[in-house]
C-alpha cells in the first residue's frame, strides 16, 4: 500500500517515540527509507537509509537500494558506487551487474574500467542491448573506426534482428559517412519485409534517409525518381498513421504538411511512359490522394477530442475527408502490373497497395455509415454539398494547419478530388472485404478485431460477417473446436472460443 508523505511521517514519528537508543533508531531506518521511497520523498529515504548503512555497512541489499534512490534524483555517479559497493559485498548479484552497466553509459568512467563491466555483463548477458549499449559508448568515446562501429552494429543485430533502434543505428552511421547508397540500400530491404510497419521511429528514419537520397541524386533518372517518391509517400503515410496515435497534435500536423508537400511535387512528375511502371505510379497516387484525407480527418478528430476544435465544427469536415478518402478504391490485384512485377524489385510487393487500401477503405467505411445512423440518413449527402468544394478545402487546410501558414505548394489546397460530384457510399459486401483483409493485414493485433466487431454487431440491419473467418485467417494452426469440454488448459485454446471473445 502507497501512503502519503503525512501518514508516513506521522508512522514514523510513532515508531521513533518507542525507540530506546540511537542504534535502534538507525536500525529502523531501513523500513522507514523504504516508506518514504513510496510516497516518493527521495531525500528523507535517503537521510533514514544513510543512518541504517551506519549501523549495518556490510548490508548489500541497503547498499543498492540508495544506488535505486540516488538513480532516482538522476545522481547517476553516486548511483555507481553505491551499486558497487552492494556488488562488493555480494557478487552473486547477477542482475546488479547489468545495471552498473546501464549506469556506466550515463557517467564520465575511465574506458577501461567500463570496458571491464561491459565484459562482466556480456558473459552473463550475452547479447543484451544494454551491453551494446555500453560497449557502443566505449567505442564513441575512444574515436572506434566507422568499420569497428559497423561490425559491432552487425553482431548486434545478428542477435536481435527485429530491433528497429539497431537499424536505424546503422542507416544514421552510413548517412553521417556519406554512405547514402548502403543507407537507401538498407532501408528499402529492411522496408520490403514489412517487419517494423507499426514503428514510427522506422518509418521517420526512413523518410529523412529517402529525402536525403532523393537530395543529393543529380539529376536522377525518371525511374528512379518515380521509385524513390513511391517509397518516400509510403513511408510519409505510415509515419503520419502512427503519430497519430502516440504524439501530440503540433507533431502530426508537421509530418501531414510535409506529406501534403511531397504528393503535390509527385503529382506534378510526369507519370511513367509503358510498362508496368505507369499502371503502378497511378495506383500510388490514388492511394496516397485516399491515405492524405483519411489521415486529415483523423487528425480533425484528434483535434476536437483534445478540445482544439468543437466536434460541431469538427464533424462535418471530418465527414467531407473521409468521403473522398473512400473515393479512392483499391486496385485490381489480377491487373498485369501485379502479376508481372519483379520479385527482385526495390518496392515492396505489389499486393501492398492493395492491403494498404482495404484497411484505409474498412476504417474510412465504418466511420461513414456510423455518421449516418448517429447524424441522420441525409447526412453524408448534405456534407458533400455543403464543404466538398474548393471552400471547404480551405477550411480544411487552415483548420489543419493553422491560418498562418504558408499555402504555397500543398496538395490539399490544389487536388480536384475534394470537388468530386460522383460519390459513392460504403456497400455492406465491400465492407466485408475489407475488414477480411484490415484483420489479416494486422494478425498482432487484438485492438482491429474487437473494433471491427463493434461496428457489425451494434449495426441496426442486423448483417454480420462471419467472424470465424477473421479468426480462422489470424490462427490457422488452431483447432475449430476441442475434444475435452472439462479441460480449461491453455493448450485446449481453439477457434470457437476466440471467435466467441
Amino acid at each position: 500500500m502507497i501512503r502519503s508523505k503525512r501518514e508516513v511521517d506521522k508512522h514514523v514519528a510513532k515508531v521513533e517515540r518507542n525507540v530506546h537508543n540511537p542504534r535502534e533508531k538507525a536500525l529502523k531506518g531501513y523500513g522507514i527509507a523504504r516508506l518514504y521511497f513510496e510516497a516518493k520523498e527521495y531525500d528523507q529515504a535517503r537521510k533514514y537509509l544513510a543512518g541504517y548503512i551506519g549501523v549495518s555497512n556490510n548490508d548489500a541489499k541497503a547498499h543498492r537500494f540508495m544506488g535505486q534512490l540516488w538513480e532516482t534524483s538522476q545522481e547517476h555517479s553516486k548511483a555507481l558506487g553505491c551499486y558497487k559497493r552492494s556488488l562488493e559485498i555480494n557478487p552473486a548479484q547477477k542482475d546488479l551487474v547489468l545495471k552498473v552497466a546501464e549506469v556506466c553509459c550515463s557517467v564520465e568512467e575511465d574506458p577501461q574500467r567500463m570496458q571491464y563491466w561491459a565484459d562482466k555483463a556480456g558473459a552473463l548477458f550475452p547479447g543484451h542491448p544494454t551491453v551494446f549499449n555500453l560497449k557502443e559508448r566505449i567505442m564513441t568515446s575512444q574515436g572506434g573506426s566507422v568499420d569497428d562501429m559497423e561490425d559491432l552494429i552487425g553482431e548486434q543485430m545478428a542477435a536481435h534482428p527485429k530491433d528497429a533502434h539497431l537499424h536505424i543505428r546503422l542507416i544514421k552511421l552510413y548517412r553521417d559517412n556519406d554512405r547514402m547508397e548502403e543507407a537507401y540500400d538498407h532501408c528499402t530491404s529492411v522496408e520490403r519485409t514489412r517487419v517494423f510497419k507499426d514503428s514510427a521511429e522506422w518509418y521517420g528514419c526512413m523518410a529523412n534517409t529517402l529525402q536525403t537520397y532523393l537530395d543529393q541524386r543529380t539529376p536522377p533518372s525518371p525511374d528512379d525518381t518515380h521509385t524513390l517518391y513511391i517509397q518516400l509517400l509510403s513511408a510519409l503515410s505510415s509515419l503520419v498513421r502512427l503519430k497519430l496515435a502516440e504524439t501530440s497534435i503540433s507533431q502530426c500536423s508537421d509530418v501531414l504538411r510535409r506529406f501534403d508537400r511531397c504528393l503535390l511535387t509527385a503529382s506534378q512528375l510526369t507519370a511513367p511512359v509503358g510498362g508496368e511502371g505507369g499502371e503502378e505510379w497511378r495506383v500510388v497516387l490514388e492511394e496516397m490522394t485516399g491515405q492524405i484525407y483519411w489521415l486529415a480527418g483523423t487528425l480533425l478528430l484528434k483535434q476536437a477530442q483534445q478540445g482544439q476544435l468543437t466536434w460541431t465544427d469538427a464533424m462535418p469536415l471530418v465527414t467531407a475527408c473521409y468521403l473522398v478518402s473512400y473515393q479512392s478504391a483499391a486496385p485490381d490485384t489480377r491487373a498485369p502490373w501485379v502479376t508481372m512485377a519483379d520479385p527482385a524489385r526495390q518496392l515492396p510487393p505489389p499486393t501492398c497497395w492493395y492491403d494498404m487500401a482495404c484497411c484505409r477503405l474498412s476504417q474510412v467505411g465504418h466511420m461513414l455509415e456510423t455518421l449516418q445512423v448517429e447524424q441522420g440518413s441525409d447526412w453524408v449527402e448534405d456534407c458533400q454539398l455543403k464543404f466538398c468544394n474548393p471552400q471547404g478545402r480551405e477550411r480544411v487546410f487552415y483548420v489543419l494547419f493553422g491560418y498562418g501558414t504558408d499555402n504555397n505548394r500543398s496538395f490539399l489546397l490544389t487536388s480536384g478530388s475534394f470537388s468530386r460530384q460522383d460519390i459513392e457510399l460504403p456497400d455492406t459486401d465491400d465492407l466485408i472485404q475489407y475488414d477480411m483483409v484490415a484483420v489479416h493485414d494486422q494478425p498482432g493485433e487484438l485492438q482491429p478485431v474487437v473494433w471491427l466487431g463493434l461496428q457489425w454487431f451494434s449495426a441496426e440491419d442486423n448483417i454480420q460477417p462471419d467472424c470465424g473467418l477473421w479468426v480462422s485467417r489470424l490462427f490457422p494452426d488452431l483447432q475449430f473446436t476441442t475434444t475435452d469440454l472439462k479441460s480449461g488448459a491453455p493448450l485446449s485454446v481453439c477457434l470457437l472460443d476466440i471467435q466467441v471473445l
